[in-house]
């Protein structure tokens, strides 16, 4: 258990070690490879994601991992780690998959973050199997 309102490390006398923090976004993915209105219509491709645009209020640098799945029984595989920055515009990234989900991860001493509005590219990808 650590004190919140005294820093954002574990402090043990006089070791200091980051505390690990991250968040997840829900499942993400367009199965018709776009956005339809009221229909799924069009080719059934994988979303390919093009660029994130992060937005966050943060101190120390973070990491972007990409959770997928090819199909919603497979099992998840994790893509490199994307390291961003507060100077960071964009990171721009090349996976595609059914589903998708973005895990935002800071681990360094003296880590904080808030997140803002984010923004995600994607496209259509390959035709689906």
């Amino acid at each position: 258990v650590y004190v919140h309102e005294k820093g954002y490390d574990a402090v043990v006398g006089e070791s200091t070690t980051a505390i690990p923090s991250h968040f997840t976004t829900c499942d993400l993915g367009l199965p018709t490879g776009g956005a339809q209105v009221n229909s799924q219509t069009g080719l059934d491709v994988y979303t390919r994601i093009k660029r994130v645009e992060p937005d966050f209020v943060m101190k120390e640098d973070m990491t972007l991992e990409v959770l997928s799945r090819i199909f919603a029984q497979s099992p998840e595989v994790s893509s490199n780690l994307y390291p961003f920055s507060s100077e960071t515009g964009k990171i721009d990234i090349r996976e595609q998959a059914r589903e998708f989900r973005l895990k935002f991860t800071s681990n360094k001493l003296g880590g904080f973050f808030e997140g803002g509005k984010t923004l995600i590219h994607t496209e259509p990808g390959d035709i689906r199997p």
